[in-house]
Parts: C-alpha cells; sequence; structure tokens
C-alpha cells in the first residue's frame, strides 16, 4: 500500500509506523498486514480500554508482561501481538485517557524484546528463577517426607539435615506449612476426618446398644481395629502423594 495513502487515509497504522521509525535499530522490519489492521479496527472500545488498563497496570521492566506473550515465543509471533496491540491502543483509536502512555509504553517493552542482549538477559533471568522455584518445591518435598519418617520413628540418611532445615524456617512460616495442604492432601485430610467421625459414631452405638459387657467390648475392639489400618492406610497415602 501506498505510504500516502496511508498517511492520509489511516493515520492508525501511519503514526504505529512512525513510532517504530523513531525507534528503529534495525529491528522493525516488514510491513504491517492489512488482515490484522481489519481485526483490530472491528475491536469495541471495551476491549481497547481493557487492553490499556493491562498494560498501564504492568510494571515497566517486564516487557513480556507488556506485551501479554510468553518468554519462549517465537519472534515473528511476538511481532505479530505486537502489531495487534499497537492498533488496539492507539490513541486515534481508543478513547481512553491513558490510551498515549499504554501505546509509548508497548512500543518500548517491544524494542526491548527486539534487541537481542536485552532478550537474552530476560531470558536468563526467568529461566533462573524457574530453576530456582522448582528447586525450592524439590527441598520442600522432601523436608516433608523427612518429617514424616520423623513422627512415624523412622529416619533416612540426610533426614537431620532437612529437618534442620525445616527448624530453620520461621515459626509463623513452618506453622503455615503444617497447616496450609495442596489440594490432593487437603482431600486426604478430609477424607481422614469424614473417617473418624463415622466409626466415633459406629463405637458410640456399639455402646449403647448392646446389653452384654464382653459384646461391646468385642464390637468397640473391632472398630478401633479399622479405625487404625485406615490411619495406616492414610499416612502411606501421604507419603505416596
Amino acid at each position: 500500500m501506498d505510504l500516502v495513502v496511508i498517511r492520509n487515509e489511516r493515520p492508525g497504522i501511519w503514526s504505529i509506523r512512525q513510532a517504530e521509525l523513531d525507534q528503529d535499530d534495525g529491528f522493525f522490519v516488514g510491513p504491517l498486514p492489512c488482515a490484522l489492521f481489519t481485526k483490530a479496527a472491528s475491536t469495541n472500545q471495551d476491549e481497547r480500554f481493557e487492553e490499556v488498563t493491562r498494560i498501564m497496570g504492568v510494571e515497566p521492566n517486564i516487557p513480556y508482561d507488556i506485551v501479554g506473550v510468553n518468554h519462549k515465543m517465537a519472534a515473528k509471533n511476538l511481532k505479530k501481538r505486537y502489531w495487534k496491540l499497537s492498533l488496539m491502543v492507539h490513541p486515534d483509536k481508543c478513547t481512553h485517557p491513558q490510551a498515549h502512555q499504554a501505546f509509548i509504553k508497548l512500543n518500548k517493552a517491544f524494542k526491548d524484546l527486539q534487541h537481542p542482549d536485552k532478550r537474552k538477559a530476560l531470558d536468563d533471568k526467568i529461566m533462573k528463577k524457574e530453576e530456582e522455584e522448582e528447586m525450592k518445591a524439590e527441598l520442600r518435598s522432601m523436608c516433608e517426607a523427612a518429617f514424616w519418617r520423623r513422627s512415624q520413628g523412622l529416619s533416612m540418611e540426610g533426614d537431620d539435615v532437612l529437618l534442620a532445615e525445616l527448624d530453620m524456617k520461621e515459626p509463623s512460616k513452618r506453622d503455615e506449612w503444617m497447616t496450609s495442604l495442596p489440594p490432593e492432601r487437603k482431600f486426604c485430610s478430609q477424607l481422614l476426618q469424614s473417617v473418624i467421625a463415622i466409626f466415633s459414631g459406629v463405637s458410640a452405638r456399639a455402646r449403647t446398644t448392646s446389653n452384654d459387657g464382653r459384646e461391646v467390648t468385642k464390637c468397640h475392639h473391632t472398630v478401633i481395629s479399622i479405625y487404625e489400618l485406615l490411619i495406616s492406610l492414610f499416612l502411606v497415602g501421604l507419603a505416596v502423594i
């Protein structure tokens, strides 16, 4: 499409292209696809407002979140995403009072992601954080297992180190860890509570409905045996999860 026609008939595209050229370091290459312009032009104001609000709510030093992409996204798809957002939040098309600021913020974020060295530094930082989170999760799991073994009078090589790590935690955080269960363990906890309630009721009824003392004792012992078996199965289940 002729640049004069774009400037006169489609000022939104022209402004975007000018913003790219103003900060061009050789990374903004290629024409803006007309299909993207057509799709973005049909976007309603609610969607535009939503994107402006989202962009302005992101910290300026997190360009991936500003553009709304994963750090693994290919450069080609990243550029398409940027073009689409540029048209959505452009102040000529969006009436949001912060549309201009969002547009500038988006351009800067995309420029940072197009810079090889800056993007590599961001990717390295993200991957390092992911590795740290994985290591923390693994250590947490190992500490939980060591804590359970100690509660059962068992031990394995290295448990002392893991338990020392657990004891070094702040009391409030340690208490929170011991009371805050993941979903799968919350289910086990609820199951245990249900078992306790059911067999407590059975035991009580056995004591009140039988007149023979020996029969009461036998029934009561049977209930306790079943109860202990279920508790053991429950604890084994916790160790496996």
